[in-house]
């Protein structure tokens, strides 16, 4: 067999190290194993300690769901308005249609009484 020669390991490119970034998992690690060993220094009890550690990272941990949590209550409460405020909106035309049918069935059984004019179609309409 021939040797390689050190020619195409100068051919290949150096990649530049880059230093890890630090997670936020660690800091928060590295402040609760903190709070551990000054709780332990001044005299507090490891289950004391530990409880407190628990409740710390149950509720950082939940702080991501809560926030989901609320930005799905706030669509369905938007929702819900749009479907109301269409509601409302269906409503207020079918009785303004009522209103009209009936202005017109009144004015077929007797158009002497009053003539199907502007005005009167204006006045039907203000509200």
């Amino acid at each position: 067999m021939a040797a390689k020669s050190d020619d195409t390991a100068q051919d290949a490119p150096t990649q530049p190290e880059t230093k890890a970034k630090p997670k936020a998992s660690d800091a928060l690690n590295a402040a609760l194993l903190n709070f551990s060993a000054e709780a332990a220094k001044n005299g507090v009890s490891q289950q004391a300690t530990d409880a407190v550690t628990q409740a710390l990272v149950m509720i950082l941990g939940s702080g991501p769901s809560i926030a989901a949590y609320d930005g799905l209550l706030q669509a369905q409460q938007a929702n819900g308005l749009m479907y109301h405020n269409a509601v409302a909106h269906q409503q207020r035309t079918n009785l303004l249609g009522m209103a009209m049918t009936a202005k017109c069935v009144r004015y077929m059984m007797d158009p002497q009484s009053d003539s199907l004019t502007a005005e009167i179609l204006a006045e039907e309409f203000k509200a």
